[in-house]
């Protein structure tokens, strides 16, 4: 997944790899979006404001500088869609150059000052993946809708087949390199005793049975937290409580003090976990897009 070349901000690679636009995160800032306020809060999340309810949302539609940002199927969005959300494809945002994603947000109508809503219908693994590239690109007001499209539904939100647009505005990135990565970075870090690898994929994978790259198996030292895990066991994908996500993270040796590095296949589930971390108040959270894509196909490193 590397991109090629060189982008502002030191990062490495001209291209932000494969991180997908989608229906999931929310940060609405301002009077009264506070976490107590909200369901999210009552989870006990260290930074519960980046997860919001379905009636806080529906509470606050329609304020200036909110932009809900709905990136499912074009026919989902077709087929209804929170009022005011735009639709953002996600296929025109993998693997995107740093300004061509400046114009493709400015031409939507979103800058980086404003309250940006995603939603989703995935269990929040677009939406997450959103979140973690406008962190990249220095955007702060963000948060996910906790259980998505389908919680609005059964909350009885509205739904609307009408098409929103926003009149263009001018996206400023100010990327954010320290959030990522790479190759290198993770190589080098390999028996730092503050740094943790947290592999998001499935067992097998991890185990090395389930082989998706020349090799398989996982980056020495890497823990196991498979980020199906990070969800509730209903039909609705709400987040865990925070008191579950800290047992499963600090059983797993992943504990606040330390660097926690994400990977998986492709770093879309990895994405996942980067938000969770996120949520749960990790502050030094960094994510290998290369992932298992790029560490697998590499002869020259070391497996588990």
């Amino acid at each position: 997944m590397p991109g090629r070349g060189t982008t502002k901000g030191g990062f490495r690679a001209r291209v932000f790899p494969a991180l997908i636009l989608s229906v999931g995160a929310l940060h609405l800032a301002g009077p009264g979006w506070s976490p107590s306020a909200q369901a999210a809060g009552r989870e006990g999340y260290p930074n519960a404001h980046l997860l919001v309810d379905a009636a806080l949302l529906r509470a606050r539609l329609g304020e200036a500088g909110l932009r809900l940002v709905d990136v499912r199927a074009p026919a989902a969005y077709a087929a209804g869609h929170l009022p005011g959300a735009l639709h953002l494809p996600v296929e025109n945002l993998r693997s995107t150059p740093i300004p061509a994603l400046e114009d493709r947000l400015g031409r939507a109508g979103i800058a980086r000052d404003h309250t940006v809503g995603i939603y989703y219908d995935d269990a929040g693994l677009a939406a997450s993946r959103l979140f973690l590239l406008l962190e990249y690109l220095g955007h702060h007001h963000l948060h996910i809708l906790n259980g998505g499209f389908q919680a609005w539904v059964a909350a009885g939100g509205a739904v609307t087949r009408r098409t929103t647009s926003q009149e263009p505005t001018a996206y400023r990135a100010r990327p954010r390199p320290e959030v990522i990565a790479t190759k290198a970075d993770v190589l080098a870090g390999l028996k730092d005793p503050r740094r943790v690898l947290v592999d998001a994929r499935s067992g097998a994978e991890f185990a090395g049975r389930d082989v998706r790259a020349a090799r398989g198996g996982h980056i020495p030292g890497a823990r196991h937290v498979e980020w199906t895990e990070h969800l509730r066991r209903e039909p609705i994908p709400f987040w865990k409580p925070a008191r579950e996500l800290e047992t499963l993270f600090a059983a797993a040796g992943a504990t606040p003090e330390q660097e926690i590095v994400t990977y998986c296949q492709t770093h879309s589930r990895a994405s996942h976990t980067y938000f969770t971390l996120r949520l749960m108040g990790y502050s030094k959270v960094k994510a290998y897009l290369g992932s298992w894509e790029e560490w697998g196909n590499d002869p020259a490193l070391p497996i588990e």
